[in-house]
């Protein structure tokens, strides 16, 4: 699976099961960057640079592809 951000494309891999009992679920921030980063290989710097509808779509596709439910505050 690859997703289009920002004019780049990013292939979205799976995150070792190892990996994943590991992330800190209390701490979204710390959260999304560890998947950003060992999912779509992004950089901090992709990472800040991202507008909302961008890191949805990047959610989304490491949602689908890990099975994993994210619970976004940007919704109400």
């Amino acid at each position: 699976m690859e997703i289009e951000i920002k004019g780049k494309k990013f292939e979205v891999k799976e995150l070792p099961y190892i990996d994943a009992v590991s992330l800190d679920t209390e701490n979204k921030e710390i959260l999304v960057r560890t998947l950003f980063s060992k999912c779509l290989g992004m950089t901090d710097e992709e990472i800040n640079s991202l507008s909302i509808a961008d890191g949805r779509i990047a959610e989304k596709a490491i949602a689908e592809k890990n099975s994993i439910n994210f619970q976004n505050p940007t919704e109400e």
